[in-house]
Parts: C-alpha cells; sequence; structure tokens
C-alpha cells in the first residue's frame, strides 16, 4: 500500500481559520497519510484509530529500524 504524502498548509491564513475543509478531502481522498513535515502518519477515519488503538501491531515503544 503507498501512502500519500502531504504537507499540512498551517501558515496558510485559510486554513488557520478553518482547516476542515481540507481535512475532509484528506478524509475523503484516503484514509492514511504521512506529513513529511513532521514525518508522522495521519489517520483520518476514528473508527481506523480506534482499532490502532486496539492493536498490538501499531506501537510507539517498538524500535524504529531504517
Amino acid at each position: 500500500m503507498t501512502i500519500p504524502e502531504i504537507t499540512f498548509p498551517n501558515e496558510d491564513k485559510d486554513f488557520i481559520k478553518n482547516p476542515y475543509p481540507y481535512l475532509k478531502e484528506l478524509r475523503n481522498s484516503s484514509p492514511i497519510h504521512y506529513d513529511k513535515l513532521s514525518g508522522l502518519n495521519l489517520i483520518t477515519h476514528f473508527e481506523d484509530v480506534k482499532e490502532i488503538q486496539k492493536s498490538k501491531n501499531f506501537s510507539s515503544s517498538e524500535p524504529r529500524t531504517t
């Protein structure tokens, strides 16, 4: 699975005033995005977040490999 890369327009005045249309587009286009600036994956569906929290396959305590 290829995860789309994004960069949040966090300095865009319209985004700061109202980020919801941008976030809606992210949810509609793909449930998982990689933010290049922060180096984090963004999960946009609440049900997916709940499943990830339950899973032992996802953990910040695991060592990272390169």
